[in-house]
Parts: structure tokens; sequence; C-alpha cells
């Protein structure tokens, strides 16, 4: 359980399907992505409602590359926190912009924190 104002997000299998990471705008504090699939895969953030996003056609906001057999986390400081002004929601695919999932999901682990 997260501290008041905080919200820890966990999705043992992050893919191409859309996830709501959180309804509300916030900043992200920690972000641990793993990859234990064949594939690099690519994390989705989109700043938007989920019925303005659609895979595959919509840009994200921030796509991060996660290597196969490999993660990618990183910890901001509370100066640097990455904002989301409307909500959070997150999608793993083959390719920065793409609609395509991989073969095996990726594990997500998220601190978010009020604005």
């Amino acid at each position: 359980m997260g501290a008041i104002g905080q919200t820890i997000v966990f999705e043992p299998e992050l893919g191409a399907e859309l996830t709501a990471a959180r309804a509300i705008p916030g900043k992200i504090g920690f972000w641990e992505f793993s990859n234990p699939g064949d594939e690099d895969v690519w994390v989705q953030f989109f700043d938007k409602r989920e019925d303005d996003i659609e895979l595959g056609t919509t840009t994200p906001t921030l796509s991060i590359f996660v290597p196969s057999k490999s993660g990618n986390d990183k910890i901001f400081p509370s100066t640097k926190m990455p904002k989301f002004t409307r909500a959070l929601h997150l999608a793993a695919t083959t390719t920065p912009t793409g609609a395509t999932g991989p073969v095996t999901g990726i594990v997500a682990n998220l601190i978010l924190h009020d604005t």
C-alpha cells in the first residue's frame, strides 16, 4: 500500500491491451519494466483518456525501450517527475508507436504521485 497521494501500479503481463494506470492527473516517481521475452519491447505512455487512444494511430506521449531478456528502471527526484495532466495509460508493443504486442507480456511496476 502506498503513502497518501501515492498510487502503486503492478501489471504482471503488460502487452498491447491498453492499461489504465491512473484516471486522474499525477506524476511518475518510479518505473521498473522487466522483459522476460525474446522480443524487444517499447512501453507507450499516453497522457489521455482511454476513449482518446487508439494503439498504432495515437502518438504516445512517451515511448521507452525495454530490451529482450532485460529491463528498464528509473527513479525520478521529486523536482523532475514527469507529469501527466489527464490520465495515464500504458501499453507494451513491439515498435515505439505500434499496436502489436509482444508474445510474452512484460512486468510493469510504477509509483505515481498526486500533482
